[in-house]
């Protein structure tokens, strides 16, 4: 009778009979499965629809991927039945935070369609730089000025450079004047493009990203070093914001090492400012 009625809970996939008594083995066998779905996890979305049910796994370090092998089966059964998954920490040390940084982004905002490769260039420079805790992702453009002129400068003095050296046989010396009008003529003449022309050239040549000094204005979108969140809660805590103060200024006023990227990772779609409380110009539009 007992083989007609199949076992509530049996699971020849994952407790194989030959494995059952190779503890060591059975806990890999399970582990391999568990990267297997993994995989395929991230090629579809589970549903972020209300449930009714909220799984919190209770976590320890107790070791052998125990915690892998328990979230990602789990996961396996949410698209079945869909319930909300947690996992709690009870460990009285905080387990090492794997998320090295923290995206934060507003939600009047929507990522360029270069976004992937930008962010994956930028956390490579910030794995190179320990020293930077934020990085903002957004400025206007028509506000852009230092880091756009410095870049303006370098690649009219580098066209005009080399422009000039190729023609310096018919000179027979370097043309100095014409160097220098022609530096200023190419000047004007990528400014005339905005400010955001240099970093698009810099970008399809180099295909990385580049940080420089943050301006002041906006946090549409900033990446945080994981590491730093902590001490910036703190100070944060500390602050009050107000009228004319708002979380931007207390961001750029505060001790924490920032940077700025020379592109918008972002685009700002909202045009009501809750802070000013008033409809406001949004020069994104134009270049869309």
């Amino acid at each position: 009778m007992r083989w007609i009625v199949p076992k509530i809970g049996h699971d020849e996939r994952l407790f194989p009979k030959n494995l059952l008594n190779d503890t060591n083995a059975l806990h890999e066998h399970r582990t391999r499965i568990a990267q297997e779905l993994l995989e395929k996890f991230q090629k579809f979305q589970f549903s972020n629809e209300s449930a009714d049910i909220e799984i919190r796994v209770v976590a320890s370090d107790r070791g052998y991927n125990f915690l892998h092998q328990t979230v990602i089966f789990l996961r396996e059964q949410q698209s079945l039945s869909n319930y909300h998954l947690s996992i709690c920490n009870v460990e009285s040390e905080i387990f090492p935070d794997l998320r090295r940084y923290i995206l934060l982004i507003e939600d009047d905002s929507i990522v360029v369609p270069e976004f992937s490769d930008l962010l994956n260039s930028l956390i490579s420079k910030l794995d190179f730089n320990q020293k930077i805790d934020f990085v903002k992702l957004y400025h206007p453009k028509y506000l852009r000025k230092t880091p756009s002129l410095v870049l303006t400068i370098i690649i009219s003095i580098v066209i005009s450079f080399f422009s000039c050296f190729a023609v310096q046989p018919v000179f027979q010396k370097f043309p100095s004047i014409t160097f220098l009008i022609l530096s200023i003529f190419l000047y004007f003449s990528i400014r005339s493009y905005g400010p955001q022309f240099p970093a698009d050239v810099r970008f399809q040549l180099t295909g990385s990203a580049y940080i420089s000094t943050f301006e002041s204005c906006c946090t549409q979108a900033v990446i945080f070093r994981a590491s730093s969140v902590g001490q910036m809660l703190e100070y944060f805590k500390g602050t009050i914001a107000y009228s004319g103060h708002a979380k931007d200024h207390i961001l750029d006023e505060s001790p924490f090492t920032g940077r700025q990227t020379d592109l918008n990772y972002v685009i700002h779609v909202g045009s009501f400012s809750s802070v000013r409380n008033r409809l406001v110009y949004l020069a994104d539009w134009l270049d869309i």
